[in-house]
């Protein structure tokens, strides 16, 4: 990457969404299905989604070692924090009509919580097992408006 090109990735870095943005791995045959699911059942103004391939969604994940990137999705939000590995599922499901009350089950019991993350941290370590069993899906994007 040439000097001007890092300049600019980090001033598109720098900028946040408008609205919670979930950063999928569109790799991954599994992770592109869950994001397809996500995408169908959230409103336009509830939740964004990018693959890890888009510009915007590399400048966001470069600060991440490769390492902590490929271990979940993650989940950009309007403040700027990213959420990443077992938070990342309550988190999203917060920002999704019909599974809100998952996200509140999870703040407010302790098992619940301990649970979810245990689940996605499963999932996300067997994606590859996950993804055999899911038919071909395109990558979907949802892009959020940049502040």
């Amino acid at each position: 990457m040439t000097d001007p090109d890092l300049g600019a990735a980090i001033v598109l870095a720098e900028r946040r969404p408008d609205r919670p943005t979930l950063l999928y791995d569109d790799g991954c045959r599994f992770c592109r299905a869950m994001a397809e699911l996500l995408l169908r059942l959230s409103r336009r103004r509830e939740l964004a989604m990018l693959p890890w391939s888009a510009e915007m969604a590399r400048a966001w994940l470069a600060a991440l070692e490769p390492v902590v990137r490929d271990a979940s999705m993650h989940l950009k939000l309007a403040d700027g924090a990213l959420v990443s590995g077992d938070e990342v599922f309550a988190a999203t499901l917060a920002h999704v009509r019909g599974l809100k009350w998952l996200a509140w089950l999870a703040r407010k019991a302790r098992p619940a919580d301990w649970l979810m993350a245990h689940i996605y941290r499963f999932v996300a370590r067997h994606r590859d097992f996950f993804s055999r069993l899911v038919p071909y899906r395109p990558a979907v994007s949802r892009e959020p408006h940049l502040v």
